[in-house]
């Protein structure tokens, strides 16, 4: 979920569902693709009514509304994105990229590596300096070049990719 996407779905909630908010529920990311109301003890809590103190519903959802952007970036400095999040993200860059991009030999680092900021998966270019940080994948030698879009689209399925992104932020996230 982009920022932008974000501070609209939560400018579209329903006074109900704020008055659920200010009376003790939660308001979840899902998936990273949308926000719903439920308990406000799991860990995907993006606003609850603990957060911060307000008279009432409407007090409590313009203050909401204004800090968004806080909110929003707090999540994700200690949230990863989801295995879905990350592959819905994943298969729009592949929609502007080609998956050759991302491929390189063993040893080797791709044209392309991907980044986590923000909640967003980015394409990182060699002349960034994050490139040699980032996700790629690792092609066996003995494939062929019209093999690499399968090999690819498995080592995403089969959730290499998110775990080669978890494996590589896993202080970002749990230190």
């Amino acid at each position: 979920m982009t920022e932008s996407f974000f501070i609209e779905q939560l400018k579209q909630l329903s006074d109900s569902d704020w008055h659920a908010i200010f009376s003790g529920q939660g308001l979840l990311m899902i998936n990273d693709s949308h926000l719903e109301i439920g308990s406000p003890d799991l860990t995907n809590v993006i606003v609850a009514e603990r957060f911060f103190t307000a008279k009432d519903d409407e007090a409590f959802k313009q203050h909401a509304i204004n800090i968004s952007r806080e909110l929003y970036t707090n999540y994700y400095r200690t949230h990863p994105l989801t295995l879905y999040g990350f592959n819905h993200q994943f298969y729009r860059m592949l929609e502007k990229f080609s998956p050759e991009d991302f491929c390189a030999s063993a040893g080797q680092r791709a044209e392309k590596t991907l980044f986590v900021e923000d909640g967003e998966l980015i394409a990182m270019g060699e002349t960034d300096p994050r490139h040699a940080y980032g996700v790629c994948c690792e092609l066996p030698e003995s494939i062929k070049p019209s093999a690499i879009v399968n090999y690819l689209s498995h080592w995403i399925e089969q959730g290499e990719a998110y775990e080669a992104y978890l494996s590589m932020n896993i202080c970002r996230y749990n230190c």
